[in-house]
């Protein structure tokens, strides 16, 4: 075994790799909340099917409908 896995460590040292562990932690909390705030499949989905709702619908019941347009013989 090396040297250095048998010394303790400092309180300097100890104290230094807490205040990394906090910042690290920090961080990781934004970046969740970041990731939260992305809009899910759900949202997208509501997105870009909305401008497509009135086409894909049948108007309602109490309108009529416009007859085809007819052809000439």
């Amino acid at each position: 075994m090396s040297d250095d896995a048998e010394r303790p460590l400092s309180l300097r040292q100890v104290d230094q790799a807490r205040a990394d562990l906090y910042a690290i932690h920090d961080e990781f909390d934004f970046i969740k909340a970041q990731i939260a705030r992305l809009p899910t499949r759900k949202d997208l989905a509501r997105v870009i099917g909305l401008p497509l709702l009135p086409v894909a619908t049948p108007p309602p019941s109490g309108l009529p409908e416009t007859p085809p347009s007819e052809s000439p013989p």
